[in-house]
């Protein structure tokens, strides 16, 4: 797909034009990340969380929370799950 704005030339896979960043979509279609309610006991290595995060192992711990190495099944990538204590979020759930 070629840029009206800069003409450089893009895949069809990409959100944003390679050259000069133009949104392909409207921001409001592109969610890079969500907030979603993990287990009580966190997540467990081979599980899979949100429908396409399968939890390869934790990371780390600390104060707020635990990271948890995963694979992003629609990315085909690893990224990393931060998932933080109830407590470290005072404003959660909604009110």
């Amino acid at each position: 797909m070629k840029c009206p704005k800069c003409n450089f030339d893009n895949p069809d896979d990409t959100f944003y034009f390679g050259k000069c960043s133009t949104p392909l979509k409207p921001l409001e279609e592109i969610s890079p990340t969500k907030t979603l309610e993990t287990p009580a006991k966190g997540l467990t290595t081979g599980t899979t969380f949100a429908s396409k995060y399968e939890v390869i192992g934790e990371l780390g711990k600390g104060g707020m929370g635990k990271v948890y190495r995963a694979q992003d099944s629609k990315l085909c990538c690893e990224v990393a799950i931060q998932v933080l204590h109830e407590a470290s979020c005072p404003y959660w759930p909604p009110r």
